[in-house]
């Protein structure tokens, strides 16, 4: 779905603002403190941490430590990904009346079957959308913004296949 450009927005308006955002990107990148970006990841992984300690069923000593790596991993992709004159957009998919994130028919284009669930079909509904999807609008270079490109499906489960595994 391309959201339309408003009426005094031109391409080339967006191919320079995403240009512009790419550049600042790099510029910033060289002059950034690395210990002070290391400073905000630890205390982004401990608030994380906090907010997950209660929902943990057991702990395993490298826990932490894995966390430090994910959002290492993270902060590592998201310069990366800023540094490109694409636009990347995590979107949950919904219906598009109501915006629930339930109660919708599946998508084989942009969904797909939680992993050990059955395959899911177009039609189905969705009871829970487990992840969003990832869409890329454009190409690094800043060309064919009337491109999308999903690269990485949501993850969902339907009503039918959830009830497949509880009866089985």
């Amino acid at each position: 779905m391309i959201v339309p450009l408003a009426e005094d927005m031109k391409v080339t308006d967006v191919k320079e603002f995403r240009s512009w955002c790419a550049k600042t990107t790099m510029l910033l990148a060289r002059k950034i403190d690395n210990k002070c970006v290391q400073s905000h990841i630890t205390k982004a992984v401990t608030e994380i941490g906090n907010g997950l300690r209660p929902f943990l069923t057991s702990e395993k000593p490298n826990t932490w430590v894995e966390l430090q790596e994910i959002v290492d991993i993270a902060v590592s992709l998201d310069l990366e990904v800023r540094k490109s004159r694409a636009i990347f957009e995590f979107k949950l998919p919904c219906d598009p009346i109501t915006t629930e994130t339930y109660g919708f028919p599946y998508d084989r284009w942009i969904m797909e079957s939680q992993e050990k669930f059955p395959k899911q079909k177009n039609g189905m509904m969705v009871e829970l959308v487990v992840t969003p999807y990832l869409m890329k609008t454009g190409n690094a270079d800043g060309d064919a913004y009337d491109i999308e490109t999903i690269l990485s499906k949501s993850i969902s489960i339907c009503t039918e296949t959830r009830r497949k595994i509880i009866t089985a």
